[in-house]
C-alpha cells in the first residue's frame, strides 16, 4: 500500500543530485507556486490538489502533509498561512514527492491520519505523509530541495554567490 516490494527510494542525495533535481524541472524564473504544482503533478503523471484547512488539525500555521490516494495526492496546508509560508509547506510536500519518499516512508499515525481525512472530507486517502511520518534524514533532504526550488526562483539561480552558497548543502 505504501510502497513496492522489493524496492526502495534513492536514499540521500548530494547536493549535485539535488540540483540536477531543481534544473530538469524547468520553472521558469519567478514562477508561481500553481506552476510548480504542475509540473510536479506532470512529472508524476498524477493529480495534485492543494487543500488549505484549519492550521491545528496539521500542527500549526506552518505546517503541511501529503495525502496520498489512488489516482491523485492531495497537499494540505493551513488557510491561516501568508502566500509565502504556504508556497513554502507545499514545495517541502511536493519535494518529498520528487525524492519519492512514499516508497520508504512510514505514513503518519492512525490517529493524526484520521484527523486529517475527517477535515478535508476526502475519500480513498491511502496514506497521510506529515512531518513525522519521515526520517529525520529524508526530512533534511526534502528541505533542502524545497530551498533549491524557491532560491530558483530568482534568476541566476546557481551562478551568484547565494546560489552557490545554497548548492553547497
Amino acid at each position: 500500500m505504501f510502497g513496492r516490494r522489493g524496492r526502495t527510494a534513492p536514499g540521500p542525495r548530494s547536493a549535485a543530485g539535488l540540483r540536477r533535481i531543481v534544473t530538469g524541472l524547468a520553472l521558469p524564473p519567478g514562477w508561481t507556486r500553481d506552476t510548480l504544482v504542475e509540473v510536479v503533478a506532470r512529472r508524476r503523471r498524477r493529480p495534485i490538489q492543494l487543500v488549505p484547512i484549519d492550521a491545528a488539525v496539521i500542527g500549526g500555521q506552518y505546517s503541511g502533509a501529503w495525502l496520498k490516494r489512488d489516482h491523485d495526492d492531495l497537499v494540505v496546508y493551513a488557510d491561516s498561512s501568508s502566500l509565502r509560508h504556504s508556497t513554502n509547506v507545499v514545495c517541502h510536500e511536493l519535494t518529498h514527492m520528487l525524492l519519492r519518499h512514499d516508497e520508504v516512508a512510514t505514513p503518519e499515525s492512525a490517529a493524526d491520519a484520521v484527523d486529517v481525512v475527517r477535515a478535508v472530507s476526502r475519500p480513498g486517502v491511502r496514506a497521510v505523509f506529515g512531518r513525522s511520518g519521515y526520517a529525520d534524514e529524508q526530512e533534511y533532504e526534502a528541505e533542502l530541495l524545497a530551498g533549491m526550488i524557491i532560491a530558483a526562483r530568482r534568476p541566476g539561480f546557481g551562478d551568484d554567490a547565494a546560489g552557490r552558497i545554497a548548492g553547497s548543502f
